[in-house]
């Protein structure tokens, strides 16, 4: 989001700050060179092994994979992840989160074409699941094995076209799914 008010540099970092969503602020001044690394390595100590981290919300990116790094993030304490609006084509295991009790996982908006077994393989304990708005055609069988407390599934505006027979029975505690807007004949 892009803020316009006149002023000095002051004036325009204070309004910055004011706006901001955020309880963590990182800034350098003008006409410094930061090494790229920098933001990185300031905020190593906020995500490690250590860290009761609750939410992470990475939406609104330009994330085509997930970065290695957040294997890490709130390995144990993590229950809800936002990844909705960036550029992933499929969403690896990733090491940590397995231990992890996230329930809220958002993966709209963005390029999955496919749903498969292993795409989602330590996440047992996810209620809400939103897919919507993806480019997915297809749901392997046996997708959705691993959500035995799964209550809520979005599919929208995909592209699905079929579904296999028994795509949806391992989900005994699904209350809703949300199928609209897809190419299902």
């Amino acid at each position: 989001r892009l803020i316009e008010e006149s002023g000095n540099i002051s004036h325009g970092r204070n309004v910055g700050v004011k706006n901001s969503k955020s309880d963590i602020i990182a800034m350098i001044d003008a006409g410094c060179i930061a090494k790229p690394s920098w933001l990185q390595k300031i905020t190593e100590p906020l995500f490690n092994q250590g860290t009761y981290l609750e939410e992470l919300d990475l939406s609104h990116n330009q994330l085509d994979t997930l970065p290695k790094e957040i294997a890490s993030w709130g390995a144990s304490s993590l229950r809800k992840v936002d990844l909705s609006f960036n550029q992933l084509t499929n969403i690896l295991p990733v090491g940590n989160w397995r231990k992890a009790g996230i329930y809220d996982l958002n993966v709209s908006h963005n390029n999955l074409t496919t749903i498969s077994k292993s795409t989602f393989p330590y996440l047992s304990n996810v209620t809400f699941l939103n897919l919507s708005s993806n480019h997915m055609n297809t749901i392997e069988a046996g997708s959705f094995s691993y959500f035995e407390q799964l209550e809520y599934l979005d599919l929208s505006k995909n592209e699905l076209m079929i579904l296999g027979a028994y795509i949806f029975s391992p989900l005994r505690s699904l209350k809703r799914l949300d199928l609209s807007t897809n190419l299902l004949t």
